[in-house]
């Protein structure tokens, strides 16, 4: 129990950089949960089972017999694995009764070098049952019950510490497929401001009280020491509302520079206005 605490309290440790990593260097996924192996038993059992990987550290099945599982639904049947068996990572189940006919939906989580992977939407029919293995068959010796032991501290801990990796798990699948598709709205939007080569580089500033042949020393005085950020600023001018506007190289570094200046314009004297 005292291994399994410790590999559990790692894990947890893995999953703080693991969030951090989805909301603030999320990468494109490397690896694929492949298809399980499903084996249905007669007259009761049932076993899900992907490949070892390197790098993998837990295996989810929540799975429900002849009803749909949606992305959030916990499932009848469930199970994390922190342990492979041989070379499989492995949901067993020796007690749920199936027929010919029923339908397993599934869905399969797989934390692997700290970054979590889902496979959502999995539906398996019973066409026949499979043979158990005869080592499972065979019968086993009668060995003495066990001395029952009160729970100790580190039982305690790590029940509490596996649900805590349950929820992280959970929460780490769905962080990427939001991250995902906040990462598509984004290409999107970025394309659509790029068709106005006007507005996509063009910013403008209130509050520069100086005169017109300052303008340019003042406003690239403002990007570099207050915003801290070395990019070159052109075309500065004055509008008629006395808004004074400038462009910078591309849409990224104008991003860049609004995103900046909500912080470190905020109590001074001159407003960004895009």
């Amino acid at each position: 129990m005292a291994a399994f605490c410790c590999k559990v309290v790692l894990l947890i440790a893995g999953f703080g950089s693991c969030v951090q990593s989805a909301t603030h260097n999320y990468r494109p996924l490397r690896y694929t949960i492949p298809r399980p192996l499903i084996q249905a038993f007669s007259p009761q059992g049932l076993e899900v089972s992907i490949p070892h990987t390197p790098g993998i550290q837990l295996f989810a099945f929540h799975g429900s017999i002849n009803k749909f599982l949606d992305g959030t639904e916990i499932g009848d049947m469930r199970k994390h694995v922190l342990e492979r068996d041989g070379e499989r990572w492995a949901y067993k189940n020796s007690t749920v009764k199936l027929r010919l006919g029923d339908k397993i939906y599934y869905r399969l989580y797989v934390v692997k070098d700290n970054l979590g992977y889902r496979l959502q939407h999995g539906m398996f029919e019973v066409k026949d049952f499979s043979l158990p293995d005869k080592e499972s068959s065979a019968p086993e010796e009668a060995v003495p019950a066990p001395t029952p032991q009160p729970p100790t501290l580190c039982s305690r801990t790590g029940s509490i510490c596996e649900k805590v990796v349950l929820n992280l798990t959970q929460r780490v699948c769905d962080l990427q497929q939001e991250i995902d598709s906040l990462r598509e709205t984004n290409d999107i939007l970025k394309d659509m401001v790029k068709k106005h080569p006007t507005t996509s580089t063009t910013l403008a500033l209130d509050g520069v009280k100086v005169q017109d042949d300052e303008l340019g020393v003042i406003v690239q005085a403002i990007i570099e020491d207050k915003l801290g950020l070395p990019f070159k600023v052109d075309n500065i001018q004055r509008k008629r509302n006395g808004l004074v506007q400038f462009e910078v190289e591309s849409l990224e570094k104008k991003l860049e520079i609004i995103r900046v200046a909500k912080t470190k314009l905020r109590h001074s004297n001159f407003r960004l206005v895009y």
